[in-house]
């Protein structure tokens, strides 16, 4: 007997396309959603001041592992011949928790401390100019630390390395960094519009436009300190 290709999948027509296409962004923004359910409660229940802020900031810490999963899952589904986006979502996600937070602690706990600072500059006496550095501070920070959760995702090296060449790739691959500033733009435009919970709703299309436009980014970094890299050009 032949098996025929069971309705919505590769290879079935621009319709069976169309769903794995629907599938996927259905399954990893779902998958995006639920992980990152620590940072929306605490972001809706808490009050937006203090150290409260502060627990917060570092709560989105899940938002970077969700992120870092949806990487994942939609580089391991962009070649896979059945497509099992929600078991590859919570794949990643198991396989990039523990180094993703690692890695990016460091720059939600620098940029939650900006945020409380910021918050209190009015009660310290602390001038605009000064909130308004802080705030410059934070946001090259939080692109930094994007850039570290996308490369986490992909590669296994220490903290420090990852932000090293989070930094390095800033300025190597511009053009990079001129979509990643047009993504958290467009992020930042969304919650002073709506809320927190339509950039959540988005994350998984968010993850992959990110993939697309960090995929320069993530060549270079394999090709040049990877010995997957140095083995091809050998």
């Amino acid at each position: 007997m032949t098996s025929n290709s069971l309705p919505g999948e590769l290879g079935r027509g621009s319709l069976g396309r169309a769903t794995v296409t629907v599938h996927r962004f259905g399954a990893i923004g779902l998958g995006f959603v639920l992980a990152s359910l620590p940072a929306v409660a605490a972001g809706m229940l808490l009050p937006w001041g203090g150290l409260a802020l502060l627990v917060i900031v570092l709560l989105t810490v899940a938002v970077a592992v969700a992120l870092a999963a949806a990487l994942a899952a939609w580089r391991d589904e962009r070649g896979a011949e059945h497509p099992a986006p929600w078991a590859a979502f919570w794949r990643g996600w198991r396989r990039n928790a523990v180094d993703v937070t690692r890695a990016v602690t460091p720059g939600l706990l620098l940029i939650g401390i900006i945020a409380v600072s910021v918050a209190d500059a009015g009660a310290a006496g602390v001038g605009a100019g000064y909130a308004w550095l802080l705030l410059g501070i934070a946001a090259v920070v939080s692109l930094i630390s994007i850039r570290v959760a996308v490369l986490a995702s992909m590669f296994s090296f220490r903290t420090r390395d990852l932000w090293r060449l989070a930094v390095y790739t800033l300025f190597r691959v511009p053009r990079a960094t001129v979509a990643l500033v047009a993504v958290a733009i467009c992020v930042v435009g969304l919650v002073w519009l709506t809320n927190e919970a339509v950039p959540m709703l988005l994350g998984g299309a968010a993850a992959r436009l990110l993939l697309h436009h960090e995929g320069p980014v993530i060549d270079l970094v394999r090709n040049q300190f990877t010995q997957e890299g140095k083995d091809v050009s050998s």
